[in-house]
């Protein structure tokens, strides 16, 4: 069965999802990036990064990218050096 994905087009309604995915993910549940054991295999695993609410950047990523997309918003991965970013792509309506 294929996952037909509904994408928000209202700019203001897209912020305020990501807003709200933001507050629930790092201010209600904690989550974030492990800084005291950046190499640990923990870190990687999506069953093991949502139990312990800890993980490297690209797996939080990962997290946030597929929820912001089941919520209608796209994300789109960008690799910098030694970095992993997510991108909005916002559209303003005109």
């Amino acid at each position: 069965m294929a996952c037909e994905c509904v994408v928000v087009r209202e700019f203001e309604l897209q912020r305020q999802v990501l807003n709200a995915l933001n507050a629930v993910l790092y201010e209600q549940l904690q989550f974030k990036g492990n800084e005291c054991d950046y190499y640990n295999p923990m870190n990687s695993y999506t069953h093991q990064v949502l139990l312990r609410r800890t993980g490297i950047p690209i797996s939080l990523s990962v997290l946030y990218m597929t929820l912001a997309r089941k919520l209608g918003v796209v994300l789109e991965p960008v690799n910098f050096p030694n970095h992993f970013l997510l991108r909005w792509c916002q559209r303003r309506a005109r």
